[in-house]
C-alpha cells in the first residue's frame, strides 16, 4: 500500500448484518445503540472492517471504536461512514489525511433540496444528487465545522470541492449504482486530500462476509475486490 491510497467501499446489506462478527469492544458500544439504529450501526462497522481489509489484506486491529471526537475510529486510519436504506459505505485512508463518504438513495425533489446549500455558480450542475453527495462527503472529510453551503463544488472527473471555512480543497469522485431489487439505485461519493486517489468498490453483503471470513482466517492474505 502506498501513502496516497484510499478506498471507498459501498455495500448493499440485503440480509441482517451478523452482530457476532463484531469485536467484543464493538459489541459493548452496540449495547448503547437504540434498536432502530442497530442494523445500520452493525452494517457500517462490518463495512469499515472490510474496507481496511481491501487495502491491507488484514483484520488486525480493525475494531471500529470511538476516537477523541467520538466519531468512529480505527488506529492508523481516517474513517468516514455513511448509510442510506440498505446501503452502508466507508471511506478509509491513512491517518493524517482527509477522507469523507456519502451514500444516498434518490429522494423526491432533490434539486430543490440542493438549491438550499448551493451558490449561484453551482445551481446549473447536471446532477443534483451527485452534487449533494460531493458536498456531504467533503463535509464529513473535514469533520463538519461549517454549513454545507460553505463547501463549493467545481464539476469535473474528479470534481474539486473547496471547503471555505477550512481553507482546504478536496478531490471528489462519485459512482452511480443501478442494481435490480430493493434500494438498487444509489449514488456514492468520496472526498479525499488532493494527493490521494480512491479504489472504489461496490459489493453485496455475501461478498463482504466472504472477504471477512477469508481475511480473518489468513491475516496475510491479499484482499480481493
Amino acid at each position: 500500500m502506498t501513502a496516497h491510497e484510499a478506498v471507498l467501499l459501498a455495500v448493499r446489506w440485503r440480509r441482517e448484518p451478523p452482530a457476532h462478527l463484531l469485536d467484543s469492544r464493538e459489541r459493548q458500544l452496540l449495547d448503547g445503540v437504540p434498536g432502530w439504529q442497530r442494523r445500520q450501526w452493525i452494517a457500517s462497522r462490518l463495512t469499515a472492517r472490510a474496507a481496511i481489509a481491501v487495502l491491507t489484506g488484514s483484520l488486525s486491529g480493525c475494531a471500529v471504536l470511538r476516537g477523541p471526537d467520538r466519531l468512529p475510529a480505527v488506529p492508523g486510519w481516517r474513517l468516514s461512514l455513511s448509510h442510506s436504506g440498505l446501503w452502508a459505505a466507508c471511506a478509509a485512508a491513512p491517518d493524517g489525511s482527509l477522507a469523507g463518504v456519502d451514500v444516498q438513495i434518490p429522494v423526491p425533489d432533490m434539486a430543490r433540496i440542493v438549491r438550499r446549500v448551493c451558490g449561484p455558480a453551482e445551481r446549473a450542475l447536471s446532477s443534483p444528487l451527485r452534487h449533494w453527495c460531493l458536498k456531504e462527503a467533503a463535509f464529513k472529510a473535514c469533520r463538519g465545522g461549517a454549513a454545507l453551503g460553505r463547501f463549493v463544488v467545481q464539476e469535473g472527473r474528479p470534481a474539486l470541492v473547496r471547503a471555505q471555512a477550512h481553507d482546504v480543497t478536496l478531490r471528489g469522485w462519485t459512482r452511480w449504482v443501478d442494481l435490480p431489487g430493493p434500494d438498487g439505485q444509489v449514488m456514492v461519493a468520496v472526498a479525499l486530500s488532493l494527493d490521494q486517489r480512491p479504489r472504489m468498490v461496490i459489493a453485496d453483503d455475501a461478498a463482504v462476509l466472504r472477504l471477512l471470513a477469508i481475511v480473518g482466517r489468513r491475516p496475510a492474505a491479499s484482499a480481493v475486490g
